[in-house]
């Protein structure tokens, strides 16, 4: 796959117009929020900071108990809900 620099993605992100986290997914499957929508932060109740601080290192507080083993799933094999490699 070609490889794009992370400014592509970052443009590509803002240009959504919904609830969206932009997450850089290591090779062993950890992860790490770069960016989040302003849909997302106002759901949250919080600040991008605020998420991005809480999350550093893929902790999953914030990610519902009962979601955390499948989130966990799909950031480590690369997958969407529905079974496509899009995260990739």
């Amino acid at each position: 796959m070609e490889r794009f620099r992370t400014e592509f993605f970052e443009r590509l992100f803002y240009s959504l117009d919904n609830n969206s986290v932009l997450m850089r997914v290591e090779e062993d499957g950890s992860y790490y929020p770069i960016r989040c929508s302003k849909e997302f932060t106002r759901m949250m109740e919080g600040t991008e900071e605020d998420f991005i601080r809480v999350e550093q290192g893929g902790t999953m507080r914030t990610i519902h108990p009962e979601d955390r083993d499948e989130v966990a799933y799909l950031f480590k094999n690369h997958k969407a809900r529905d079974g496509s490699n899009s995260l990739v």
